[in-house]
């Protein structure tokens, strides 16, 4: 996870070093609380030993060469341990538990300035103004149109480029009112204004269509039959002021610079395996995401019982593996740990990210999913609960003799009942230890992999911690 010009986003580490952008890093510091901290060098060599993957319980993978340290823990510290000291099955080595998300984002954004594409714009005060500072010809010749089509443009209200726009108004040092002005795509009857804003509606919508949506030929397609959210995104739709047409089996919002807007601000690429979370999301408002996680567990979301029914859990199944991921470190926000696995079906590979246990349950009740009846599973589980689990902390070093001796057998200890451990003996390591921001993911596999390419590293302030997560 990374931290750059106000945008969350997930790169790769050779990405980061590569460019050597000045950027901040998710880190934890020595009270063990998660943070972005800035990056203080950039790290690249060849590699000089053999490099590794290693994956945890909760389908993490990472791969680092064999004189590499990782963050494990001992007694109630957090070390560096060399990867040559992990053993599968044993070791456990340290992730965020949870991740701070910034709140930085404008929720207002100006489609002139951010499309890519080419779009028309309407504002004639423009013109105007700008014939009264430059002439009617300098006009044209930086319109790149002839002399006649700027009065046609004048008497006509027609539309001009917004490259023509954006240069007209910054030769002819006009300041723009954005409020007033509208646009749309060439010969599209739709338009909107060239004022975009973020709201829970369209962050919803957006969940919804990386859930369960596409592209058409001169729009946005979301498929749904379900009554209840049929009737949540005709209502999103008209909140949003967007046309619209459906089927019985889908929405076509009717758009072509809707459907610029997806691809050009929001980054949506089409087909199942290519869908990922847009990076601005990352830096919205709790109650935003919130929304953006709804509608996308309401289209791709199942809720189901485990171990008898003893167990709930709530599990999405995705195509695209970098969505997955993207899911799995945005539920961090919200304290949920998701595990994510592959599964073959029908000859397609799909990623399974998925969450159990009361306390998870209870957190992802503040995002819920449109229909009640999924909402109503969530809180007769939370409910008839008496007791719930909380993760656990393995057990090593001097919290071998601290802990009753009735579990020093056991490899974890409950972070709940170390706390009331820490608690009783006013012990404020382990108190320390159990308000961390870092959950233990256990090392499942450690397998060497034939890899030659140059290796990266960054290191932050001495103080802090890097940790990928």
């Amino acid at each position: 996870i990374v931290m750059k010009n106000g945008l969350v986003d997930r790169m790769p580490i050779g990405d980061i070093v590569e460019k050597k952008d000045e950027a901040e890093v998710i880190s934890f510091d020595k009270n063990k609380k998660v943070k972005f901290s800035p990056i203080k060098d950039f790290i690249k060599h060849s590699p000089d030993n053999h490099v590794v993957e290693i994956t945890t319980a909760s389908g993490r993978k990472v791969r680092v060469t064999n004189d590499h340290s990782l963050f494990s823990i001992y007694g109630t510290e957090i070390i560096d341990l060399p990867t040559t000291h992990l053993k599968a099955n044993e070791s456990y080595i340290a992730i965020p538990k949870k991740l701070p998300f910034p709140e930085i984002h404008s929720e207002v954004i100006n489609l002139v300035k951010v499309l890519s594409r080419n779009i028309y714009v309407n504002f004639n005060d423009c013109i105007e103004d700008a014939i009264n500072k430059l002439g009617k010809e300098r006009v044209a010749e930086i319109l790149g149109v002839k002399k006649k089509y700027v009065y046609d443009v004048l008497s006509k209200k027609l539309s001009i480029s917004s490259k023509g726009f954006l240069e007209l108004t910054k030769q002819a040092e006009i300041s723009v009112d954005y409020g007033k002005i509208f646009i749309n795509a060439g010969n599209s009857i739709h338009s909107m204004p060239a004022l975009l804003s973020i709201t829970p509606e369209l962050c919803e919508l957006l969940g919804l269509w990386v859930a369960e949506g596409d592209y058409n030929k001169n729009g946005v397609r979301i498929h749904a039959m379900d009554s209840e959210i049929r009737e949540r995104i005709k209502y999103l739709l008209e909140k949003n002021k967007l046309p619209f047409s459906y089927t019985d089996k889908s929405f076509s919002i009717d758009s072509l610079l809707f459907q610029f807007i997806f691809k050009d601000v929001f980054k949506l690429e089409g087909g199942a395996e290519n869908k990922r979370i847009p990076a601005l999301v990352f830096t919205l408002p709790k109650n935003y995401i919130c929304a953006f996680l709804r509608g996308y567990y309401s289209g791709d979301g199942l809720i189901y019982t485990t171990n008898k029914g003893r167990n709930m859990a709530i599990e999405a199944a995705t195509k695209s593996e970098k969505l997955a991921n993207d899911i799995m470190y945005l539920l961090l926000g919200f304290g949920i740990i998701g595990r994510t696995y592959k599964k073959k079906l029908d000859n397609d590979i799909y990623y399974r990210i998925m969450f159990i246990g009361v306390d998870y349950l209870k957190a992802f009740s503040e995002i819920g999913f449109i229909d009640k009846k999924r909402n109503g599973r969530i809180t007769l589980y939370i409910n008839t609960k008496k007791w719930k689990r909380s993760d656990n902390i393995p057990i090593t070093g001097e919290l071998s003799s601290i802990i009753p001796k009735s579990r020093r057998n056991n490899q974890t200890i409950e972070r709940e009942e170390l706390r009331k451990i820490g608690e009783r003996f006013k012990n404020d390591k382990i108190l320390n230890l159990v308000n961390a921001d870092v959950y233990f993911d256990k090392v499942v596999s450690i397998n060497s992999i034939n890899y030659t390419n140059p290796v990266f590293d960054l290191t932050i302030n001495p103080t802090e911690n890097f940790v990928a997560g």
